[in-house]
């Protein structure tokens, strides 16, 4: 196994999109070790090294000699599930993409209003997904329809969709993966796993976020304590 340079961690990382947080926990290194390997004021063991290498190298990088850097032969599968289980699919799907916690998973186009009405008994199964995302650090935002006032979590991970740019079809994000809902009947979920594919729909997620509005204090207190919804 080749030794790779500085430049090449970096160069993997940024084709990952992952940050040094990210590469320093799957290499298990500290982020401070890593960070100073990377700016080249380290002096890293081999096995250090090699480490690192490897974690890149088992998310898809390959290394071409003294500089070079790119992606294996490009990942793009695709996942259907249908009917009763596709909710319970679509949860899983999160927690399957983060094993160790600390990601995150943004929405674009849930109706908690539609998606209350089809989950009914399996309201559990959503809760029990909140409690072990909180569990593992999973973190949450989420495009709905504007002035919905049904909330199934926290309100911070809300705002408000304007008409123009909130969409029918509800997809999410997460890592490498994109996963959308077509409500049927029959249900439908689809998953792709493509990482250009899944940053393409980051950046619009993103665009949109920020002209989205947040749901005021107001109406969130009233629906906390109708509900019973916890911080």
């Amino acid at each position: 196994m080749m030794t790779i340079s500085s430049e090449q961690i970096r160069a993997g990382r940024a084709l990952l999109d992952w940050s040094q947080k990210e590469l320093a926990k799957h290499a298990g290194l500290s982020l401070n070790a890593l960070n100073n390997i990377e700016r080249g004021v380290a002096n890293p063991k081999l096995d250090t090294m090699l480490s690192i290498q490897k974690a890149l190298e088992d998310a898809g990088v390959e290394f071409l000699d003294a500089k070079g850097v790119r992606l294996q032969g490009e990942r793009l599968e695709i996942d259907r599930f249908e009917g009763a289980k596709c909710l319970e699919a679509y949860y899983n799907e999160f927690l399957t993409a983060f094993p160790e916690g600390d990601g995150e998973v943004v929405f674009n186009g849930i109706s908690n209003n539609r998606v209350g009405d089809m989950m009914g008994k399996r309201l559990e199964i959503y809760r029990r997904f909140e409690k072990e995302a909180m569990r593992r650090n999973i973190c949450e935002r989420c495009l709905i329809k504007d002035q919905e006032t049904t909330f199934m979590a926290q309100r911070n991970i809300f705002r408000w969709s304007s008409d123009e740019f909130f969409s029918e079809m509800p997809f999410a994000v997460y890592g490498d993966n994109v996963a959308m809902l077509l409500w049927g009947p029959p249900m439908r979920l689809i998953v792709i796993r493509n990482h250009d594919i899944a940053k393409t729909f980051r950046k619009q997620f993103e665009f949109m976020w920020q002209s989205a509005t947040p749901v005021p204090d107001d109406i969130w207190d009233f629906h906390r304590s109708r509900d019973g919804i916890e911080e």
